[in-house]
């Protein structure tokens, strides 16, 4: 057991890239949490309940109000390159069926910097379905397969549930969720995963060719910690945006305080994005999106 209690305080820091060597905490797989999207990174992590986000990496919950019929999306990102640098790399698609039922799926893997010739890796698989209940809820349903290669012999692996419903009406959006709710096991030994209890809001205004959107979202993690994004984004004609916000957490949270900026742009579909972490442990991580809609 002690074997495996310093495992998982040195080398899953290294996989986790920065996320729980951090936060100090024991709950497993927290690089998990890591939002993919370029658009809500440029947000703080926020806009969980944004209908503006790409569908791709949205909540489940959050595909039937995406606005379009299929999306796909690719992120990268280069992470915590002042402390333990990682590349991230993600890739997801989210199709909408008869206006109601969604479906999403997405994989991410992401390795750290190689030391005595073995370099630690993670990988993160989700699949989700939703279905619109109405004009204005809807409910998704998901599940995660998470693995992390900690040492050259020793591997640890999880799957965990995500419940949510989202609610929208004119520029107002909402969500509230299960997010990540399993385990993670390293031989006989079983760890909590970093689940929480999810809320988030959303609203946006359009004042002729410009459009405002304000989000807050709120994770209360199961085993220990409290994160609160908050983040704006500002956009002409739908085709360029400026983005902005703050990542606050509770000195025992899974990821750190932070500040971000982003900005982006879209055409006929393609949407390209960029974010900027600043301050913090993770200071001058650094996130890169391209997607396609209809």
């Amino acid at each position: 057991m002690k074997r495996i209690f310093t495992i998982l305080c040195l080398a899953l820091a290294c996989a986790n890239m920065g996320a729980q060597d951090i936060s100090g905490g024991i709950e497993a797989m927290g690089f998990s949490r890591i939002v993919r999207s370029a658009t809500r990174a440029g947000m703080a992590h926020s806009g969980a309940a944004s209908v503006s986000q790409r569908g791709a990496f949205a909540p489940f919950s959050m595909v039937p109000f995406q606005g379009g019929v299929m999306d796909a999306s690719f992120s990268f990102s280069r992470w915590n390159p002042q402390g333990m640098p990682a590349s991230h790399f993600a890739l997801g698609a989210a199709g909408l069926l008869k206006g109601r039922y969604g479906i999403s799926g997405s994989a991410v893997y992401q390795t750290g910097a190689p030391e005595g010739g073995f370099a630690p890796s993670d990988l993160h698989i989700s699949l989700g379905v939703a279905r619109g209940l109405s004009e204005h809820f809807s409910f998704g349903f998901g599940g995660h397969f998470v693995s992390s290669k900690l040492t050259a012999s020793d591997r640890l692996s999880g799957f965990a549930l995500d419940a949510s419903v989202a609610f929208r009406t004119g520029g107002f959006s909402a969500l509230v969720g299960l997010t990540q709710l399993g385990s993670a096991s390293l031989g006989d030994d079983v760890y909590p995963m970093a689940s929480s209890v999810t809320l988030a809001v959303s609203y946006g205004h359009n004042f002729g060719d410009h459009r405002v959107e304000g989000n807050v979202d709120a994770d209360f993690y199961l085993a220990r910690g409290v994160i609160v994004a908050g983040g704006l984004q500002y956009s002409w004609r739908e085709t360029a945006f400026v983005r902005g916000g703050y990542h606050w957490a509770s000195k025992d949270a899974v990821l750190p305080s932070f500040a971000t900026v982003g900005a982006g742009a879209r055409v006929h579909g393609v949407t390209i994005d960029a974010a900027f972490l600043l301050g913090g442990p993770l200071s001058g991580t650094m996130t890169f999106g391209v997607g396609y809609g209809f």
